[in-house]
């Protein structure tokens, strides 16, 4: 009887422990998941600042009247307004509900703060990085 209990505690003992990993590597894998649809968002809204940049300046260049091209400008930063609200919407929307605490933005705003921060932890891990590579140089 005692055999029995035993391994009925084993068992309990190993799905406990396993779920409790199996979190920890998803919710690492779900950060990392977060990290990447910012940088493409980022990458996103950077071509389209510029591709927007070269549209005006063509429009101004085939003679366009410059009052023309502000209305032009307003119904663009218009909808661009709306593509990034909807954007992070959706990404938040579709984020698993367990792991959406992992959030920590509600909006374009914030997103690119989150960013921000992202890019400045990576240049923090690649200077450390240079620095190990500097010191096994001159140690080598």
């Amino acid at each position: 009887m005692y055999e029995f209990m035993y391994f009925a505690f084993g068992i309990l003992a190993y799905r406990i422990i396993s779920t409790v990993i199996n979190y920890g590597h998803l919710t690492d894998h779900v950060k990392l998941v977060n990290e990447q649809s910012l940088r493409v968002l980022g990458a996103v809204t950077e071509d389209i600042s510029f591709a927007r940049g070269l549209k005006y300046k063509t429009l101004k260049e085939s003679g366009m009247p410059e009052d023309e091209v502000e209305k032009i400008k307003i119904v663009d930063d218009k909808s661009y307004q709306v593509w990034k609200d909807v954007t992070i919407g959706r990404v938040i929307y579709t984020f698993p509900k367990h792991y959406r605490h992992l959030i920590k933005y509600i909006d374009w705003t914030g997103a690119m703060k989150e960013l921000e921060h992202i890019y400045k932890r990576d240049m923090q891990r690649l200077e450390k990085i240079r620095k190990k590579n500097l010191d096994k140089k001159k140690e080598g």
